[in-house]
């Protein structure tokens, strides 16, 4: 008998640490990992997936970027970098294959002025109502204090 619940327990753990899934972001409930602000704004934030499954969550591209910067020593231990697409809010995109606008318009929660999108088809819009420049991911990060 306590041969099967040790079996049954070692199963359990052994599932649920593995998970390689990203843990959304819990508006209103979820601070960001590198500033400890609520993360409260659904038009921005993001998730960093350790391939060990850990989520790291932030409120802002900044604080994303700044985070990987400065905690991340081998880029071979994230499994994901994903952003929420401005134009839909709470939806994780891949963040390197977003696409950016920043502007000093852009109100985002840390001040980065930086919006993230899914594709360039809204770029245009926004660029004229924001009065932004256009940016890949990696042109995301060395604009990044």
């Amino acid at each position: 008998m306590f041969n099967h619940i040790f079996i049954l327990i070692i199963i359990l753990f052994s599932t649920v640490s593995c998970s390689n899934e990203i843990d959304p972001i819990r508006f209103g409930f979820d601070s960001c990992d590198h500033c400890k602000m609520l993360i409260m704004d659904p038009k921005f934030g993001g998730v960093i997936l350790t391939k060990k499954g850990k989520s790291f969550k932030f409120d802002d591209t900044n604080c994303m970027v700044s985070y990987l910067k400065n905690n991340i020593q081998d880029e071979n231990q994230i499994s994901s970098v994903s952003t929420i697409d401005y134009n839909k809010p709470e939806t994780l995109i891949d963040a390197t294959k977003a696409v950016y606008i920043l502007s000093t318009e852009i109100k985002s929660p840390m001040a980065s002025g930086i919006a993230s999108f899914s594709s360039h088809e809204s770029l245009p819009e926004f660029m004229r109502q924001y009065n932004g420049a256009s940016l890949t991911w990696d042109a995301v990060k060395p604009n990044v204090k």
